[in-house]
């Protein structure tokens, strides 16, 4: 699932009803307005988030992906410009996969 959270803290409730109600496994989240203060938890979800480089409540991006599916953070980054989140995931044919999520600012 791709989705522009809008500010992703105000949509919590939300947004963790579309995921349990859609069986959802990975969601890729732009416009998080995350700070370095800022955090979500997710009750059986990892979140990788990123936070513009100012710090100032605009832009960023999450992945969020369910714990029992196996993955790990590869990267961040955080500038003015844009932030990218990327997570690499473990197929069951098993094969690994990067999944890249980014906000232009």
């Amino acid at each position: 699932m791709i989705w522009n959270a809008n500010g992703l803290l105000q949509h919590k409730v939300n947004l963790t009803a579309t995921l349990v109600d859609q069986k959802i496994d990975v969601c890729l989240s732009s416009e998080t307005h995350f700070t370095t203060k800022s955090y979500i938890k997710l009750r059986t979800f990892g979140v990788y988030r990123t936070v513009h480089r100012n710090n100032c409540v605009r832009g960023g991006s999450a992945v969020i992906i369910k714990e029992e599916i196996s993955h790990h953070e590869v990267i961040k980054i955080e500038k003015e410009e844009f932030q990218v989140a990327s997570v690499k995931i473990k197929t069951t044919s098993g094969y690994s996969s990067s999944h890249l999520h980014s906000t232009k600012t």
